[in-house]
């Protein structure tokens, strides 16, 4: 890597120029072979006192004592040679004692830090995942996001390229192929031709005659001219800044090196120019690049260059900035995409020029791939396997079981990733370290040789009580047994939730201390220390350290010298199972491992698949995904075989057009979709819809490729699963609305004191005939609970149709709160049409039915009979409003008394449109609406943290703009993930923690911010805390304690007090994300 002025260490690390006066000391002692031991001070050391074998005394715990024969130094590492005679007895401690040593300023030994435990040398095996899933929209024949093109610029190319420099660094790197069909499909082959080396620049005039719309639209916006702001269309706004995904999408931590940018970011966008927007598309690109490229000339393995550094310069404050006279320009926007164009090229071949070759046992990188789409493998064979990792869970039924679909995932990717690399992979990271006992029959009969998956899948195998630092082996179907390695989760994830505030020298240090604290004692078997990690997404949010470019060079370069040393070996997966006499790695094959009789099923998070499965959101996808799948195998299109090539659409377009539809099941079937449905997981831009649109085109291409194939097939009406944000109740209605069937004077008589959610069931832009329900308005006052029914047609058009919309009620009167008596009528358990009740309180006691059969509207209110039938009864002072004419509006004014109860009372409904005897609507599609939560139910968890930065500094992940007392003026937020924490709307108002010592809070002023929250029992709670204004609402970028984690815990009342405190410190960041910071403290429960 010829890289200009570029140093292993980081740019913020200080040399020491006065006199040392720092004792040395003693770091750890190791043995790479069991003939020697090295002993590591903690700096270079006087090779006179160091080289004297009187200086050291090796003793067991049994007080014998092992001779040195002779000494040798090497900087800060001395190594002890012991007689060949010497027996180690493996069950004994062994320690070296050092005196009389000096480093080379003469300052004697730290007689309090002089000794240290003998440890044999210690094996590790790094893998690196690199994934995107599939951004294509199948009819446009477009990737919606840039984001593998921005992950190559920035780390795929770099995360290969820079071992060229620790030749003696040994790893894995994971590549999706998912990702590689990306890149080569849609940036390589489509860019490609109209590349020009000569003036390094795109013929854009020719490629967006041809490729226009068929990259990504951000290539698009680059190669063509900056729209002015004024006439722009709303899809151009969306790109630059108003879309989840545009021209602002850049971390924080990234933005702080592009004081420009962040200006640009953060300027009134009401007021942005044509310049503006121009700088916007410019500054995306440039903030992107791996730092490597802005600092100077970076030679590439086909013979090219990129060298950025006569575009921008990096100052003394670390930042970078355009050089004076550069501007950024249509011409220059061009070249950059020239730029990404070559590093993309380069991706692929410098992993071939670095990959490790099985039979000759050279090269540095063993390559592993992915099931093609990134599937949860085990839950594709069957989702019911979840039921043994998560046996409180309600799953999706019917299940989903087609292990056809995983062996097809296996297959496609091995053929995939031996076709680009002309390299067999020997290993895979299944998807989120997937496992089960039926996935790893599916691995071993498309012969792979091994896996990875976390320690905690080890920590509930059988046997119990295994180690994890060895591999195992386990059975893939007769006679072929595979190995199977276990990634240390504290390692691994420190990596991507706790380095990122750190110094590179720290973190780097850091990670060697906790790779040597595994090391076996003197005498025992060898170890494998396993870190499998993300090797892209963490370096955006590296705060202290610009990319974790300086963690990246220091860390291998602490590697490659340990190796040397014999302290720490790095190697690949294949490498320390096969052997490599040149390394000095013995063999450690398959036959001789300990076998494991039955692998927990799970994944990387918690051991288990909650993540993907389990919540209404997830387990409605699934319900998605089994409907397709079974409609694409009724219509007898066979399935291709996957290890073939694509067919040729030129010569042979049914069968090309199979092959598409059984590419988009394929691509529906890939984890990441599920990843972004439910509670426990929001995206970045606090927007999950992009994927869900993702999904959801998928689904809709097996139909559409289906019937280019000639099946005779209609698609369902795939609806969003994920809605619009929704708006919680601020408090009665001070002006009750007018029930007239008009919003008057407009939809503010129910939006400013009421609460409203979205029923958006269509796929496309048109309603589909059955989303009769829109949206839902609903609100009360002392006596009444009022309500607005907003359709996506004429309701005065559905008068005499059998159209019904019902509105469902629980029932319980609470008659003493103090005791916690109360009274409940019978309910139902279904719908008068027979669709299910999911109500917290178990059924419906009222049914209010709107008829639509007459020429006016309707009425009808019912009691349930707890055995499935209403029985009408006097409608209580209901009133109505609308239809009117072309109207789609009916408001409701509803008694209390009416639904026998009173407004502090718990209260959840159900709106359902019917049309006849069939159930079409409801409204919200999961569960129910509570409107009144139970208070004699409730918990109340007191939440307390503490802002001082004592323990973490609160800029520990992120740069706070408007820090609290006593150096701000910023107010402590919560945000979470449900409306009473503001629904992941950051800085919300009804969200403010407080610190003046009213409330719940103790101390005014103490620092720690406080704020008391109900929740029903057993609720998962996820969530973060932010600190800004009340003009931050909706605002992540300098307020959030740490970037795309949350803490999460379920709240359960243990003492029956109904009554929880958590204290916590900000910027304590869980891993992994969704559980609970190391320093929590949970009381009172």
């Amino acid at each position: 890597e010829d890289v200009a002025d570029t140093d292993i260490q980081d740019r913020e690390d200080i040399t020491d120029t006065g006199i040392d006066k720092t004792p040395p000391y003693v770091v750890s002692a190791f043995s790479p072979d069991g003939k020697s031991i090295t002993v590591r001070f903690s700096e270079p050391i006087d090779n006179i006192s160091g080289s004297k074998k009187e200086n050291y005394t090796i003793k067991g715990s049994d007080n014998s004592i092992i001779p040195v024969e002779e000494v040798s130094v090497n900087n800060e590492f001395a190594t002890l040679k012991i007689p060949s005679t010497s027996v180690i007895n493996p069950q004994l401690t062994y320690t070296v004692l050092v005196q009389d040593v000096t480093d080379r300023s003469r300052n004697p030994l730290d007689k309090s830090r002089n000794k240290a435990q003998i440890k044999r040398s210690v094996y590790l095996t790094i893998l690196w995942h690199q994934h995107q899933p599939t951004y294509l929209d199948p009819v446009k024949d477009q990737l919606l996001g840039p984001w593998v093109r921005k992950h190559s610029i920035m780390s795929y190319f770099k995360m290969a390229n820079i071992l060229k420099k620790y030749p003696d660094v040994h790893l894995n790197i994971n590549l999706t192929s998912v990702m590689l069909y990306q890149l080569d499909e849609y940036y390589l082959k489509r860019l490609g031709p109209y590349y020009n080396p000569a003036t390094n620049r795109i013929n854009e005039d020719e490629f967006l005659a041809k490729y226009e719309g068929k990259t990504d639209p951000f290539i698009d916006i680059l190669l063509k001219d900056t729209p002015d702001p004024t006439t722009a269309t709303q899809e151009q706004i969306e790109l630059f800044y108003r879309g989840a995904w545009s021209c602002v999408s850049t971390s924080d931590a990234v933005m702080e090196h592009f004081p420009q940018y962040k200006a640009l970011r953060d300027k009134n966008r009401a007021t942005y120019t044509k310049e503006d927007w121009l700088n916007l598309k410019g500054f995306f690109e440039l903030a992107w690049f791996d730092v490597d490229f802005l600092r100077g000339r970076v030679n590439l393995p086909d013979g090219s260059s990129v060298d950025l550094s006569d575009i921008v310069e990096e100052r003394p404050d670390g930042k970078f900035y355009l050089r004076n006279g550069i501007k950024i320009t249509e011409d220059l926007c061009n070249r950059l995409v020239a730029e990404e164009y070559k590093i993309m090229k380069n991706v692929i071949p410098v992993h071939k020029e670095l990959a490790y070759d099985f039979q000759s046992r050279k090269g540095q990188i063993e390559l592993t791939t992915t099931p093609f789409y990134h599937p949860i493998l085990p839950l594709l064979i069957n989702t019911d396997t979840a039921k043994k990792c998560q046996p409180n869970d309600i799953l999706p039924q019917p299940n989903f079981s087609y292990p056809l679909d995983a062996h097809a995932h296996v297959a496609k990717a091995v053929t995939y990733f031996t076709n680009l690399f002309n390299y067999t992979p020997q290993g895979m990271w299944p998807g989120e370290g997937s496992v089960s006992n039926e996935a790893i029959q599916v691995f071993a009969a498309n012969s792979i040789k091994w896996v990875a998956t976390d320690q905690g899948i080890l920590e509930r195998s059988s046997p119990s009580g295994l180690n994890q630092f060895e591999p195992y082996s386990v059975n893939g179907g007769g006679t072929k047994d595979m190995a199977i390695i276990f990634r240390d989760n504290a390692l691994s994830d420190k990596i991507g939730f706790a380095f990122q505030g750190l110094t590179s020298e720290q973190a780097a240090n850091e990670f060697i201390q906790d790779v040597l604290r595994n090391a076996p004692n003197f005498g025992q078997n060898d170890r494998l220390v396993v870190v499998v990690s993300d090797g892209e997404n963490p370096w955006e949010n590296y705060i202290k350290d610009f990319q974790g470019n300086g963690f990246k060079n220091q860390l291998y370069a602490k590697l490659n010298e340990s190796y040397k040393m014999g302290e720490i070996i790095t190697t690949t997966v294949s490498e320390y199972i096969e052997g490599n006499p040149d390394r000095n790695i013995p063999p450690h094959p398959i036959k001789n491992m300990k076998k494991i009789t039955d692998l927990w099923p799970g994944s990387w998070i918690g051991a288990n698949f909650a993540i993907w499965i389990g919540e209404a959101e997830e387990n409605q996808a699934w319900t998605y995904l089994r409907r397709a799948r079974s409609d694409l195998e009724k219509t007898g299109l066979p399935r291709p075989n996957p290890a073939a090539p694509i067919p040729d659409p030129n010569t042979n377009q049914r069968d090309y057009y199979i092959w598409k539809a059984w590419e988009e099941m394929y691509s529906a079937e890939g984890s990441d979709w599920f990843w972004w449905y439910g509670d426990d997981m929001t995206s970045p831009a606090n927007d999950d819809t992009p994927f869900d649109r993702s999904f959801r085109a998928h689904l809709n291409g097996v139909y559409e490729f289906a019937r280019l194939a000639g099946a005779q097939i209609t698609a369902p009406e795939f609806g969003p699963i994920v809605q619009p944000k929704a708006k919680s109740l601020k408090g009665p209605f001070t002006k009750p609305p007018i029930i007239n069937g008009n919003f008057d004077p407009d939809e503010s008589e129910w939006a400013n004191e009421g609460g409203l959610f979205y029923d958006n069931d269509s796929s496309g832009s048109t309603p589909s005939q059955d989303d009769i329900i829109a949206m839902i308005y609903y609100g009360y006052d002392d006596n009444n609970f009022y309500t607005a029914i907003v359709s996506n047609f004429d309701l005065s058009a559905k008068l005499n149709s059998n159209l019904n919309i019902f509105l469902y009620f629980s029932h319980k009167h609470i008659t003493d709160r103090t005791k916690g008596e109360y009274i409940t009528n019978p309910s139902n358990k279904t719908t008068r049409n027979g669709t299910p009740l999911q109500f917290v309180t178990g059924g419906a006691a009222k049914e209010l039915m709107l008829d639509f059969s007459g020429s006016q509207l309707n009425v009808t209110l019912s009691n349930a009979d707890g055995n499935g039938n209403w029985i009408v009864t006097d409608k209580g002072g209901i009133t109505a409003g609308g239809p009117v004419s072309r109207g789609k509006l009916i408001e409701l004014k509803i008694p209390f008394s009416a639904l026998e109860i009173t407004k502090d009372d718990p209260l959840e409904v159900l709106y359902v449109a019917a049309k006849g005897n069939q159930d079409v609507d409801p409204a919200p599609n999961f569960g129910s609406k509570v409107i009144f939560e139970d208070t004699t139910t409730l918990i109340y968890v007191t939440f307390k943290v503490d802002v001082s930065g004592k323990t973490i500094p609160i800029d520990q992940y992120t740069t706070i703009t408007t820090p609290p007392p006593p150096k701000g003026n910023g107010i402590v937020y919560i945000v979470g993930a449900t409306e009473k924490l503001c629904d992941w709307v950051p800085n919300s108002v009804g969200c403010a923690l407080r610190d003046d010592g009213q409330g719940s809070d103790e101390v005014a002023g103490d620092q720690i911010w406080t704020g008391t929250f109900a929740f029903p029992p057993l609720t998962n709670v996820q969530y973060k805390y932010t600190i800004g204004l009340p003009k931050d609402q909706g605002k992540w970028s300098g307020t959030e304690e740490f970037p795309l984690t949350n803490r999460g815990f379920t709240v359960e009342d243990k003492n029956g007090d109904h009554k929880i405190i958590i204290k916590d410190i900000f910027a304590d960041r869980p891993q992994p994300s969704g559980t609970m910071g190391k320093n929590a403290v949970f009381e009172n429960e």
